[in-house]
């Protein structure tokens, strides 16, 4: 009797966390989302989603396309869409779509070619 609880005892922890990895993959996912930016018209730089969360559901706000996305399984389709696609390819984007805005420059990037001579 022992032993059959042990192993139950392990199973269940064995279990929970692989909800737990799943959940901060999930969350870190989320972040990630949540931080992509784009170049506006007017200078700076806007986000391209925002999340509002509610007892039922969780609803994404993609600025860029002007949809109101539900759930995460929808906002990856959302990502790989043609139409979605297309935007994030433009040079810039009308600030007044733009909810959440960030004036600070992206940062100097890790690739630099070199100078031409």
């Amino acid at each position: 009797m022992y032993v059959l609880w042990l192993q139950l005892s392990a199973a269940v922890t064995v279990y929970l966390c692989l909800i737990l990895q799943e959940e901060s993959s999930s969350e870190r996912e989320e972040k990630r989302l949540l931080s992509v930016k784009v170049k506006l018209d007017e200078g700076g730089y806007g986000y391209v989603f925002s999340i509002k969360t509610t007892d039922l559901s969780v609803r994404w706000k993609c600025h860029l396309c002007d949809v109101l996305i539900i759930g995460q399984k929808h906002v990856d389709t959302h990502i790989q869409s043609k139409k979605h696609q297309v935007k994030m390819a433009l040079p810039s984007h009308p600030a007044s779509m733009f909810t959440r805005l960030d004036t600070k420059p992206l940062g100097k990037s890790l690739f630099c070619l070199p100078q031409m001579k």
